[in-house]
């Protein structure tokens, strides 16, 4: 079976409750365009926003690390960055390991 590709997007992007939908693996590479996704979809950290990780087949330290930054921006601003991922998937078994506390229910 081939590898997914790294694909990250907003649906729908006019609606004040759009989700990031982040699918495959948030490698090295996946996390320099997961960076740019979340700062893009959460206006730097100054809007509210679900992160959908359900499809994430691998979540590596540095996409860690960019969701620990998009969460501190988030709440820096007084904003929410709500990480989805339901148990038993690859990102709430990191998530969970790394005190990101995921949502589970998507």
């Amino acid at each position: 079976m081939p590898d997914e590709p790294f694909l990250a997007a907003l649906t729908p992007d006019d609606d004040p409750d759009a989700v990031l939908v982040v699918h495959g693996p948030v490698d090295a590479a996946g996390a320099v365009e997961l960076r740019d996704q979340l700062r893009s979809a959460t206006g730097n950290g100054t809007v509210s926003r679900s992160v959908d990780l359900s499809r994430v087949t691998l979540l590596a330290s540095a996409g860690v690390r960019v969701l620990h930054e998009a969460y501190d921006r988030s709440t820096a601003h007084r904003e929410r960055l709500r990480l989805m991922a339901p148990q038993g998937s690859p990102a709430h078994h990191v998530l969970e390991l790394v005190g990101l506390h995921p949502v589970e229910r998507i």
